[in-house]
């Protein structure tokens, strides 16, 4: 995916930029965590089914937010109505893990090229 936020904005349709940056950092937590795995079979396999669990969502809100505190929680109910905001949580997700595994690969490397460089 491109990085210009023009062209992001066309990648999002009827989506605000505040809804995309709220889904960025949804998939970024994901994403640290190492579960975009999981979480992308999760959507893909429920994305039929969005609407209800948005609903389900909305209906076990006052029980979730008695527990915790839930800021995001009636936000990320209100996105997942949308199909087209499940598809694009679903792009963000994977974009954030490949990006996380390139930060994982290059803490790696890092430590045996400086190990190289103090042995000479």
């Amino acid at each position: 995916m491109s990085a210009d936020p023009a062209s992001r904005k066309a990648e999002t349709p009827g989506l605000a930029p505040d809804d995309v940056a709220f889904l960025d950092g949804i998939a970024a937590w994901i994403a640290r965590r190492r579960m975009a795995t999981p979480a992308v079979l999760f959507l893909e396999s429920a994305k039929p089914l969005n609407f209800i669990g948005s609903q389900a969502l909305f209906f076990f809100e006052p029980m979730v937010k008695a527990f915790v505190g839930g800021a995001g929680y009636t936000r990320f109910a209100t996105l997942l109505e949308r199909r087209e905001s499940v598809e694009v949580l679903l792009q963000r997700i994977e974009e954030a893990d490949r990006a996380e595994r390139g930060r994982e690969r290059e803490r790696k490397t890092k430590p045996a090229k400086k190990e190289k460089d103090t042995k000479r």
